[in-house]
């Protein structure tokens, strides 16, 4: 951009004038670093066909980590400011995304619990999810018309109560006590980059 500006600079008077001096182009150059992973995540998330919500997680997280190393610096870097403020206002989204997101992007197997940083927030990762199966594994059907299949003589004591008009209702036994041993099979599953996304 520098050396495009400058040609033209050299050719029109009017460029010329408005061209930056050194210390302008010190911040541009900043800024762009800044800047840069927010533009190809912007590119990378609109372009994608069918971009998940571990992708956005993805691509949230590293733009973060990106702005900390900026604020953090020690060589010089003035625009430290600018990723500090915009670091700052995605703290605020990401109180909102991260509660959002965080059973989705581990069920998404190219990336399950890889989003996460270890430790304490990948254990609360994996609680949540939990937390959440055991809430589906605790509901209890609607009480439904239904005719039981433990043996051909129940069956048929049913099927004659329906065909003279006694409807038994059977609500079915309450699940046990949830299972995680299909959660920790596929947690320890290798991610697989080569899925396709869900539909």
């Amino acid at each position: 951009m520098e050396t495009a500006l400058k040609m033209l600079a050299a050719k029109h008077d009017s460029v010329r004038e408005l061209m930056p001096d050194v210390e302008a182009w010190t911040k541009i150059k900043e800024t762009v670093i800044v800047l840069e992973p927010l533009e190809r995540t912007t590119k990378n998330l609109s372009g994608s066909l069918y971009p998940t919500i571990a992708d956005v997680r993805f691509y949230f997280n590293e733009i973060c980590d990106h702005l900390k190393y900026c604020v953090e610096r020690e060589d010089g870097f003035r625009q430290y400011m600018l990723a500090a403020l915009i670091n700052e206002k995605l703290k605020e989204y990401w109180l909102i995304i991260d509660n959002n997101t965080t059973i989705s992007s581990i069920l998404d197997p190219r990336n399950k619990i890889s989003l996460f940083e270890p430790g304490e927030p990948t254990t609360n990762a994996i609680a949540a999810l939990c937390e959440q199966f055991s809430f589906y594994l605790s509901q209890k059907p609607l009480s439904q018309t239904s005719l039981p299949s433990t043996s051909s003589r129940e069956y048929f004591r049913q099927l004659k109560k329906r065909r003279i008009g006694v409807t038994a209702e059977t609500i079915l036994p309450p699940s046990p006590s949830p299972d995680f041993a299909e959660i920790e099979r596929y947690l320890a599953l290798p991610c697989d980059e080569n899925v396709e996304v869900l539909l």
